[in-house]
């Protein structure tokens, strides 16, 4: 299930957002990859979605902005959809759109491993 097309990544771009740092770069990167990848976090789980969408939507919402920062567009329109998703309590819009996290994550990792972005 691929809900997003587009470019993964954009080095140049992300390096262009955080100043010409690396180190700002990168931080943004991890922080982004971590808050993504916690299997117990409040994305990581989409049966808990309806539990609290008011948390999940706060950590949706931060993980758009962080992938603006990143410069990942395929995963900030996927994370936005979530969010607002969420916003909404479309609570099986939100599940479906979650479950296509692991894919999306997926992805970034062959393109940050050097296997570059679609054509």
């Amino acid at each position: 299930m691929r809900p997003t097309t587009g470019q993964i990544y954009d080095p140049a771009r992300a390096l262009a957002i955080a100043g010409g740092r690396p180190q700002l770069r990168d931080a943004t990167l991890l922080g982004l990859l971590e808050l993504l990848e916690d299997a117990r976090g409040p994305l990581g789980d989409v049966t808990h979605y309806a539990d609290d969408p008011a948390t999940v939507y706060e950590v949706a919402h931060r993980a758009v902005g962080l992938a603006r920062q990143a410069a990942m567009p395929a995963l900030e329109t996927l994370l936005r959809a979530l969010a607002d998703a969420l916003e909404a309590r479309a609570l099986e819009e939100a599940q479906r759109l979650g479950q296509c996290l692991p894919e999306a994550l997926a992805e970034v990792r062959r393109v940050l491993a050097g296997g570059g972005n679609p054509e």
